[in-house]
């Protein structure tokens, strides 16, 4: 590894390569192929695969922008449905966004996977191996989570547009212009005659119902990556803490290795010596631990700032949909219902993880006012000074170097959906 954190060897970038697809491949299959995030390359007929896929994938995202963008314009003086096709097409910019970063910055994200890359000499101890079994149980349970929230959505989508045909509440949707929502898991402007052609009704349910897959495994990839990737700082961290807390025996079991035979009370200077190098091995831990969060940032700037800078509108927008008084259907409203809460939860899971950069990076700062380097030479005084210093100012994830993930900003984030919501509310009363 270079000084700037980056692999210079080609076999090195190889290896990562190797390992890092290895990785993905054993905990969630082909979910990175198929959410646009991570291509899998190791042979050939995996890189025909990923080809397919990732053309499939960026066709109907954009036809899917196209289209509702398209619908949200004939429908513009709706808002029933003109809320419905924002929404949709908010969510359809995001995993594009995420799709084309991590593509962008590939080597960046195989850099950030190399989770067994050793950047500190004590990093080989039962401590981290027992953090990291915790990340991955965290990290399952994520899976599982965001799969269940989407499953559901996708349920709802497919079943709920049948209930308002058997009852009649798509007759009851008659001042909508140009688009097409009989039996359709969300309104949307189609080239054909959906409503009078099977064909047409067939290919438009199938390109919503593959666009509806792609985002949701483009959602879910690019929220186990940002987990993964944070994960492995918090464990970093917490070793780090760790270590300074036990920054006298380390010292005294250098001196050990180095000095074998020798009383630590009559070679003071030497166990100095060990004192000073082992602050240093934490001082070089640091800012590896420094680049990880630098690249982090730099892979989710856009797609983080997407959700966040549209997040009050999808969650507003959930909500006018929801007591919308234009649309009496059952399956517009429970979908957007389900969306708004699978949106909020991950909006609420970037912020957590904001949060807890902040509180991590304290609890390290803290550590150091606990040491013993006060008994020891000038010298071990200056280099636990600078290195304070160094750790003194907080880590922080932002969208865009601009809104700082934290619970406050979720706060606000929910505080500002409302103020969206109850507006609309407060015009449609005075209509």
């Amino acid at each position: 590894m270079t000084e700037n954190g980056k692999n210079s060897d080609p076999d090195s970038l190889e290896i990562a390569e190797e390992k890092a697809t290895k990785y993905l491949y054993q905990r969630f299959f082909v979910l990175p192929v198929v959410g646009g995030v991570f291509g899998f390359h190791q042979t050939r007929w995996w890189s025909i695969f990923t080809k397919t896929v990732f053309t499939a994938y960026y066709v109907s995202v954009l036809s899917t922008i196209v289209t509702l963008s398209y619908s949200s314009y004939l429908n513009r003086d709706n808002m029933a449905v003109a809320s419905g096709c924002i929404h949709i097409l908010i969510t359809a910019f995001v995993v594009l966004g995420i799709s084309l970063t991590l593509q962008r910055l590939r080597k960046d994200v195989v850099q950030l996977l190399s989770l067994d890359e050793i950047i500190c000499e004590y990093q080989c101890s039962e401590y981290l191996s027992n953090l990291i079994r915790k990340s991955d149980q965290k990290l399952r349970f994520l899976l599982i989570f965001w799969v269940a929230l989407y499953g559901s959505s996708a349920w709802i989508a497919v079943i709920f547009p049948f209930i308002d045909v058997y009852f009649g509440y798509e007759l009851s949707l008659s001042n909508v212009t140009d688009v097409y929502w009989k039996g359709l898991p969300f309104a949307s402007w189609w080239p054909m005659d959906a409503d009078n052609s099977n064909l047409a009704w067939t290919t438009c349910f199938m390109s919503q119902g593959l666009y509806a897959f792609f985002a949701a495994s483009s959602a879910t990839s690019g929220m186990l990556c940002f987990a993964i990737f944070s994960e492995d700082i918090f464990n970093h961290i917490k070793l780090l803490v760790n270590s300074i807390e036990r920054l006298e025996k380390r010292a005294k079991l250098m001196f050990k290795m180095l000095h074998p035979g020798k009383s630590l009370r009559n070679s003071l200077d030497e166990y100095d010596e060990c004192y000073y190098n082992c602050i240093l091995q934490n001082v070089k831990h640091h800012q590896k631990i420094v680049i990880k969060k630098d690249l982090l940032m730099k892979i989710a700037n856009i797609p983080v700032a997407v959700p966040f800078f549209g997040g009050a509108m999808l969650l507003g927008l959930a909500g006018i949909n929801l007591l919308s008084d234009g649309d009496i259907r059952i399956a517009p409203k429970v979908l957007f219902t389900c969306l708004g809460v699978t949106e909020a939860a991950q909006m609420f899971l970037l912020c957590h993880y904001g949060e807890q950069f902040r509180t991590q990076s304290e609890l390290l700062f803290n550590a150091t006012f606990y040491t013993k380097c006060y008994r020891r030479s000038m010298k071990c005084k200056r280099a636990m000074m600078i290195f304070r210093l160094g750790v003194s100012r907080p880590m922080a994830i932002s969208a865009a170097k601009l809104i700082v993930l934290n619970m406050g900003t979720f706060a606000n984030l929910v505080n500002s959906a409302y103020s969206i919501f109850n507006l609309q509310s407060i015009t449609t009363q005075e209509d």
